[in-house]
């Protein structure tokens, strides 16, 4: 009886698996896709200060968002998203989630308002990806836009084969005064069996 006792305690105690390792993507709600896209080991959403972070103020902040996009969980976040119930049948839905993006896609969101540096093309040439004792992986182009008020910028890198071995792979890039760095640890990206990037 104490036994049995224990090995349910256990079994309470234990962390669940993160949703989306056990629960099929059509069934994914939108707060857990609100999850997945800004506090998941593929998205990271913080404030970041303009110089100095201890000096800075909210006035002189931004709330951003760094995801992963072209890896497939958030492809299939965003079928389920634009296609709702019919994700699992829509040809379109499919397209997306099953053709492998030909660049790693790095997206980074601000909140609504925030206005994006108008020297884009050096916001581009700072982006680079990096991985300790490699070298680095600069941004080949962008694509820009709007969602819900919020501004959007999207880089693409060429792909290089990672592995968990590599431990980690961090993007940073340069908006004018604001400075975004964020690690990606890999062995957390890792999506039923496969990384994911």
């Amino acid at each position: 009886m104490k036994v049995a006792f224990l090995l349910l305690w256990i079994a309470a105690c234990a962390p669940a698996a993160d949703f989306w390792q056990w629960k099929p993507f059509t069934a994914w709600s939108p707060r857990e896709i609100g999850k997945l896209e800004r506090a998941s080991p593929w998205a990271h959403r913080y404030l970041i200060w303009r110089g100095i972070p201890c000096c800075g103020s909210y006035a002189d902040s931004w709330v951003v968002t760094v995801s992963w996009q072209s890896a497939r969980p958030l492809r299939e976040a965003l079928a389920r998203e634009r296609f709702g119930d019919q994700a699992a049948t829509s040809h379109e839905a499919q397209a997306i989630i099953d053709e492998e993006p030909e660049f790693f896609q790095i997206l980074v969101t601000v909140a609504p308002g925030t206005p994006f540096p108008t020297a884009l093309r050096r916001v581009l040439e700072s982006a680079v990806l990096t991985v300790r004792g490699r070298s680095p992986l600069h941004a080949v182009n962008f694509e820009t836009g709007g969602d819900g008020g919020k501004a959007r910028i999207l880089f693409l890198f060429p792909r290089r084969p990672l592995s968990v071995s590599d431990r980690s792979v961090t993007f940073s890039a340069n908006f004018g005064l604001y400075a975004v760095r964020q690690t990606f640890r890999l062995r957390d990206m890792v999506y039923r069996g496969r990384l994911e990037l």
